[in-house]
């Protein structure tokens, strides 16, 4: 009889304790924005506060704009304590999900927020133009093709008299340097500078070859200044694998004190091309990509910074080095 009560005890105990304490619930969370062109966008960084029952969580996305957090079953309220922008919008959540099971997925999306228009400052409206083809045809002209013994990458001109700025392995220690502008103008290049470390490289050409090449424009930071915010709008120009001067846009995930993370699309011959602001001011050289295994990965761009000390240090260098001849670069013709 003792044993039949000790087990009907050890039975209540244990039910009172599994309702007390139920098994929480794995909540992932996605926050997953599609812009103007229909792209995809996780939004990294982005704080999500979740409230199920007595228990509350804030968690913060990562790259790939996911978070996690354990909660209770039941009712759970999810919300966005500041908005999210894309494309002159703003995207804020306050929705209410029931949780159950072992594992939930939820996603923010476009379709599950409130969204408000964001007005542009009248200062910054004429520049931070969401006008791409405009500043595609602004622009493409500040761009070559880098071609060398180990095949081939991006640069961009950076003054009036030649200069061009790309990624030190684009060039690496080949003895062949030139710059296809287009299809029918091919020059010889000649190497300035490079720092392996920073990985960028400064090339001269004669411009005068090129006539209708025009420089690009850099942004120069002031004290306390970053070149672009998380959120933002960047694009490249580029000539990625066998194409030439092709667009690319994306999202910035995060602002490095080296380095700009963003999901723009980087392939091989990107390497040391310009990724630009929404003001079209060059803010880096853009210069490693990864592959995302469900979804979009992650580039990497060497802050413009770190490739202007290079420059400003062999500016007076190359203004007493006569530049390399006009003439079409032998050798390595155009695939």
């Amino acid at each position: 009889m003792k044993r039949y009560l000790s087990l009907v005890l050890l039975g209540l105990v244990s039910a009172w304790a599994t309702s007390a304490h139920p098994t929480l619930v794995k909540v992932r969370v996605r926050v997953i924005l599609v812009d103007q062109d229909l792209n995809q966008k996780p939004v990294p960084f982005f704080v999500v506060s979740l409230k199920s029952g007595a228990k509350a969580a804030e968690v913060k996305t990562n790259l790939d704009g996911t978070a996690e957090a354990q909660l209770p079953p039941g009712r759970c309220t999810i919300s966005s304590p500041k908005p999210a922008e894309l494309s002159g919008k703003r995207f804020s959540w306050n929705i209410q999900v029931s949780l159950s099971g072992g594992e939930q997925n939820i996603d923010l999306t476009n379709d599950n927020a409130k969204v408000e228009e964001t007005a542009a400052p009248a200062s910054s409206a004429k520049v931070a133009t969401n006008d791409l083809t405009g500043q595609f045809k602004r622009l493409k002209n500040t761009v070559v093709t880098v071609r060398s013994e180990s095949g081939h990458g991006t640069g961009f001109f950076v003054d009036g008299k030649g200069l061009i700025l790309t990624n030190q392995h684009v060039v690496a220690n080949s003895e062949y340097l030139a710059v296809q502008f287009d299809r029918t103008h091919k020059i010889v290049a000649k190497l300035i500078a490079a720092d392996p470390q920073k990985d960028v490289a400064l090339l001269s050409v004669n411009i005068a070859a090129l006539p209708n090449a025009s420089p690009a424009p850099l942004y120069r930071a002031g004290a306390g200044r970053t070149p672009v915010q998380e959120g933002e709008r960047v694009f490249t120009i580029g000539s990625p694998l066998s194409l030439d001067k092709i667009i690319t846009t994306g999202i910035v995930s995060k602002v490095e004190p080296h380095t700009i993370m963003s999901d723009i699309n980087i392939n091989p011959g990107n390497s040391g091309g310009p990724l630009f602001n929404g003001a079209g001011q060059v803010i880096g050289l853009t210069t490693f990509g990864t592959r995302g295994v469900d979804g979009p990965g992650v580039s990497g761009t060497v802050r413009i910074e770190e490739a202007l000390a290079l420059l400003d240090q062999n500016r007076a260098r190359a203004t007493g080095t006569p530049p390399p001849g006009g003439e079409a670069a032998p050798g390595r013709a155009r695939a």
